[in-house]
Order: structure tokens, then C-alpha cells, then sequence
């Protein structure tokens, strides 16, 4: 296998999966900060080494074994205090890695600076990159395990989130300046097929005794990762930091850069899209120079697919080659086009993953023109999930929702409805906003239930809180999936009208299915003493045990915050 398959093994052991900013939500009782005492232009410098040893697994007894190991110093410097805490600048120097591949390209790619806004609790509201957002993920993986919350309590537990997903995060403080951080389990998982079992994951930090951040950080972890119920990678990691003493290299970017927050966050985002491509460049051209050494062609890579068998690995191969030479994506259609097969709906998901326009070109074709009935459908599925839509993919799925002459259209119009509302909080604020506008006609035209709830399930997925006024109704309909729909929409959207209204539903009599979706959802907006009371009311009368356990949990949520 070629170089590259370590770019993939990288993305894999850092987290392939959707990262979000750190979310603190406590589940003890309310406190008050151990304020961080950080200096405007404060200077510090720390050694830092990480170890990764994991095995992959791929099916049918297929296994991978690698070991990867990164030494370097953490420099770091207070740029600004801000409402909530500080805007810190990071650099690494003297960057060494062991065991990867293309060393020299994430040499590049990780000297570059990085920013935290760090809150007075030295928790990490946002951290800023100017390296792509799929390079970063190795990054920002190390950087989140060096976030500890120190709070004015003996125990405290809070949940956290990362590349993975939200957990549970137990603290316990020895003295003033040493605290331990437990990870005891994942609660959310942003990838519902994926599951972490971890077995070990112990950090034990000593905070300066100054309160201006970490004196010294030990992480370690054993976790193995589950993907559809079936073992896909076993690791341990661990991690070191500890402040150095020797001398500061006041050469580097952090330290000669005397701009503000405003300015450099402005700056970022020009870099990011030379960074992005110049990344993406450089990394194809070295796939493509060990792919010709090799003498792989997407032929063979095809050919090697066999039917039945795990084939995760294979297709990722696929993907990267197809990367490296955008034009061979169209060659792809001729094992598409008189197939339904796995290997077809398996490649329409690799287009799905690709971002480039050769790919959404032949996404759109599949949707328009293929023989086969599934294979429309897979596609616009897959372009359901792309990241950066262009026009020509938006008109598509826009041309198909409108044609319902015959069932399969209908099929078709639904899937691509579905796709619409995805791909509207990917596109910039006009489209958006015609998208949001389309979906709104295509509600207010529909006749049948069927059609009803296909249009709230794509403003569901288009953001709720665009169409606050078109769902509401709906929450007294007598028709429950359509009910059910605009309960479950409302995940997530504060909005004073909304939450009264939800609250009104616990007065209705509601099946399991609905009585649970409403709680769900109420656990999901801000709390306040009169939905803690409306909930308290519901419960005396509710009969089903497990609305009941819900209600329960909703309630004793609400004093741990202080409701």
C-alpha cells in the first residue's frame, strides 16, 4: 500500500468525526470560578511529547499495527483579556515526529500558530486554526486533552466534548494547585454507528500556583472504538507537558505579532483558503508520485473490491487516489451505470465524500440520468452529505423535488427535499435564504399527510428555528407523525413562544412516543423555574413509566443547576 495510507490512519487514530467546541454543562451545584490570573503578554514555553500505539481492524481478519510519536515545545503567549477570559496565542517549535509518513507536509502544516479563547476557568470556549479544518484534526485532538476547568470545589463533575463526541469528565483536586481529570464515558456520540468503550483515561495536572495556567499535564488512555457494533481501532495514548525553563525563541510568529484579537481572527480566514488549497496540492502531488511509482490505477483498486467483505480501507484508497487525479473521477461512472450493486452504492458514497466538482458533476448525473431507481436515490443521499454544494448540485436537488408524476418521482422528490434542507446550512446566506423560502411553499402546497411530514423533516434539517412559525401549528394537530415531527424539530431552538408552547403539550395526553420526544426536547432548550414547575405538575399525573423516569431526570437536572 502506498504512502498515503498513512494520511488516512492519521485522519483516523486524530478523530475522523465532526468536532464542536467545548460544551461545560455541570450537573453539580452552582459555583464560583478559580479565576485564571493571566498577564497580558505573558510569555511561556513547554515541552510536550505525545505516543499513539493502535491497531486497526478492517474485517475478515485484517489488521493494522502502528506506533507514532511527536516531540516539540508549546509556545504560548496572552494576546488579550476578553468579557469571558483571554485570547491566547500557541506555537510549536522544534517540531519532531516518529513514524509518520510525509512528515514534512504536517511539519509545515502544525508550526503554523493556533489560538485558543480560553475562559477564566481555563476552559476552551473556541480554538482557531489557519491549517485546514480536515489537517487540524490531528491538532486539535492533542489540544483538547490540555483543557482542565478548574473550579473552587474539592469534586466536581462536567460534561466536555471533543473530536468524538460529549463525556462525562470526573475532577478532583488534592490541593490548591493538583487536580485529577477522569473521562468516564462518552454520553453523545456525534457519529450515531460509532461507540467508545474506554478503559482508561487518567490526566493529572498541576495548575500554576499563580493561577496563570498549567505547570505540567500527564495524560493517558486505553479506548477502543466501535464502529456498527464491530472493533475498528484499539489505542493508547499519552501525553506530556511540563513548563521548560530554557530560553524563549523570540523569532517565532506569536511573539513578533502584536496585532488584536479582531485582527488576527479577520486574517485567519483569507489564510485558511491559501492554506487549504496549498495543502491539499501538496499532499496530491506526493500521492500521485507514489501511486505512479507503484503503478496503481483506479482499475485495480476496483478489481481488488470483492463483494460481502469489510472493504473500509479499500474504498478509502479509492477516495485518496481519486483526490489525487480529479479527472479520473468521471471513469467511475462506468461501474455505476449498470449496477445497483454494493460496490456501486458504495461508490456513490465515495463521491459523496469527495470534495470536488468532478464528483458532484457525476453525483448529479446519477441523480438525473441512472438506469437504476436506487442508485438516484443513493446519490442524493450522497449529496445530501457534501460539504461545500455548488450551484449546479443546489438546482438539482431543487429540479427533482418539483417532479411528482409518479411514485418513483415522488421517491425521488422526497430524498432530494431531505437533501435540500441539509445542504441549506452549507451554502452562503442568499442561497440559504431561498432554500428556507422554498421550503416554506413546498409546506404550505402539500396536501397529504406524507407530504406534510417530508417538508417538516427537511425544515428539520434546514434548522428549525428558520420556520418557528410554519412548525408551531403543527405541535396541536391531531395527526401524531406530523405532531411528532414538530416536537422533535424544536430540538435545540430557545425561543420563549417555542418553549411555552412545548410546555403546553405536557397538559395534552400523549402516547410513549410523543410524551418521550417531548421531554427529549425539553431537555434540549434553557431551563427555567416555570418549566421545572409545568414538569413537576405533568409528572403527578403521568402513567408511563418511562416518561416518568424522564420527567425524573429532567427535574433533578434542573436543581443540580439551581432551578
Amino acid at each position: 500500500m502506498y504512502k498515503s495510507i498513512i494520511l488516512f490512519i492519521i485522519v483516523v487514530i486524530s478523530g475522523i468525526f465532526i468536532y464542536n467546541s467545548t460544551v461545560n454543562k455541570s450537573f453539580s451545584d452552582a459555583y464560583s470560578l478559580d479565576a485564571l490570573n493571566l498577564e497580558l503578554s505573558r510569555k511561556a514555553k513547554y515541552s510536550l511529547s505525545v505516543q499513539d500505539k493502535f491497531k486497526l481492524y478492517f474485517g475478515n481478519n485484517q489488521s493494522m499495527d502502528r506506533y507514532i510519536e511527536l516531540n516539540t515545545f508549546l509556545n504560548m503567549k496572552v494576546v488579550e483579556k476578553t468579557p469571558t477570559g483571554y485570547f491566547v496565542a500557541f506555537q510549536f517549535s522544534e517540531l519532531n515526529f516518529k513514524n509518520i509518513d510525509n512528515s514534512n507536509i504536517y511539519k509545515k502544516m502544525y508550526i503554523k500558530p493556533f489560538y485558543i479563547d480560553m475562559k477564566e476557568d481555563g476552559g476552551f470556549e473556541k480554538i482557531h486554526f489557519i491549517i485546514p479544518k480536515k489537517e487540524a484534526k490531528g491538532l486539535r485532538q492533542i489540544v483538547s486533552k490540555l483543557e482542565v476547568i478548574v473550579l473552587q470545589k474539592v469534586k466536581y463533575e462536567l460534561v466536555e466534548s471533543n473530536n468524538f463526541g460529549e463525556y462525562k469528565a470526573k475532577y478532583s483536586r488534592n490541593s490548591s494547585v493538583d487536580i485529577n481529570k477522569s473521562i468516564v464515558k462518552y454520553v453523545h456520540m456525534y457519529n450515531v454507528n460509532h461507540k467508545i468503550d474506554l478503559l482508561k483515561s487518567k490526566i493529572l495536572a498541576k495548575v500554576s500556583k499563580d493561577a496563570s495556567w498549567l505547570d505540567s499535564l500527564n495524560f493517558k488512555e486505553h479506548m477502543k472504538l466501535f464502529r456498527k457494533n464491530k472493533l475498528f481501532l484499539n489505542k493508547y495514548s499519552q501525553l506530556q507537558l511540563q513548563k521548560s525553563l530554557s530560553e524563549l525563541d523570540l523569532t517565532l510568529d506569536i511573539f513578533t505579532d502584536n496585532r488584536s484579537r479582531a485582527e488576527i481572527l479577520s486574517s485567519l480566514k483569507a489564510k485558511l483558503k491559501d492554506n487549504k488549497k496549498a495543502a491539499a496540492e501538496e499532499i496530491n502531488a506526493l500521492n500521485r508520485e507514489a501511486i505512479k511509482q507503484r503503478k496503481i490505477t483506479l482499475k485495480k483498486l476496483i478489481d481488488e473490491l470483492v463483494v460481502g467483505e469489510n472493504n473500509a480501507l479499500k474504498y478509502e484508497l479509492i477516495s485518496q487516489y481519486l483526490e489525487a487525479f480529479p479527472k479520473q473521477v468521471k471513469d467511475l461512472n462506468k461501474y455505476i451505470v449498470d449496477s445497483e450493486g454494493e460496490i456501486a452504492m458504495n461508490l456513490i458514497a465515495v463521491l459523496g465524500s469527495l470534495k470536488l466538482n468532478e464528483a458532484m458533476s457525476l453525483l448529479d448525473s446519477i441523480a438525473k440520468n441512472n438506469k437504476f431507481h436506487m442508485n438516484k436515490i443513493r446519490a442524493l443521499i450522497a449529496i445530501n452529505g457534501l460539504q461545500e454544494p455548488n450551484a449546479n448540485t443546489i438546482n438539482t436537488l431543487r429540479d427533482i423535488s418539483l417532479q411528482r408524476y409518479s411514485k418513483d418521482e415522488v421517491d425521488l422528490s422526497d430524498t432530494a427535499r431531505l437533501a435540500l434542507g441539509a445542504v441549506s446550512k452549507k451554502v452562503d446566506k442568499m442561497d440559504q435564504e431561498d432554500i428556507v423560502q422554498e421550503l416554506k411553499n413546498i409546506l404550505l402546497d402539500s396536501t397529504t399527510i406524507e407530504e406534510k411530514n417530508i417538508a417538516l423533516l427537511a425544515m428539520d434539517n434546514a434548522g428549525t428555528k428558520h420556520f418557528i412559525e410554519e412548525v408551531l401549528p403543527y405541535l396541536n394537530t391531531n395527526v401524531n407523525l406530523l405532531r411528532l415531527d414538530a416536537i422533535k424539530a424544536f430540538k435545540g431552538v430557545n425561543s420563549e413562544k417555542v418553549t411555552n408552547a412545548l410546555l403546553d403539550q405536557l397538559n395534552v395526553k400523549n402516547n410513549e412516543k410523543a410524551g418521550i420526544a417531548l421531554m427529549q426536547t425539553l431537555s434540549t432548550i434553557q431551563k427555567s423555574t416555570k418549566s421545572v414547575g409545568k414538569v413537576q405538575y405533568a409528572l403527578a399525573n403521568e402513567l408511563n413509566p418511562n416518561v416518568i423516569n424522564m420527567m425524573d431526570q429532567y427535574i433533578k437536572s434542573a436543581k443540580k443547576q439551581g432551578f
